[in-house]
């Protein structure tokens, strides 16, 4: 009887997407704080560097979870969907040719 119950709560959780968008969310703001940038920041207009690879990460990590570009947008403080695009390619790029996006990348996935 007890397996069932735990059962029914794991299907729950599964078919609540916005339970899913919640957590994936709430990772990214653990993420952000773990390499030392605020979500405020992130939900920002600003360019500094730092933040703007933050935004970069959580592009990166949200289109990987299934997110849609427009949502990411939203989610992250960007103007449209061709920004989440661009900000999601770059990161890729980045990971592939530059080793201290890459340390930043694996802080903010172990987060």
């Amino acid at each position: 009887m007890m397996s069932n119950y735990y059962l029914q709560i794991g299907v729950l959780a599964d078919e609540n997407p916005c339970y899913q968008k919640e957590t994936l969310l709430n990772q990214c703001k653990r993420g952000c704080d773990k390499i030392g940038v605020d979500w405020e920041e992130v939900q920002a207009e600003k360019r500094l560097g730092h933040i703007v690879d933050a935004k970069r990460l959580c592009c990166m990590y949200l289109r990987d979870k299934g997110w849609g570009l427009q949502e990411i947008a939203e989610a992250v403080g960007l103007t449209n969907h061709t920004s989440a695009h661009y900000h999601h390619r770059r990161a890729k790029e980045l990971i592939e040719y530059d080793p201290p996006f890459k340390k930043k990348y694996l802080t903010f996935i172990q987060a």
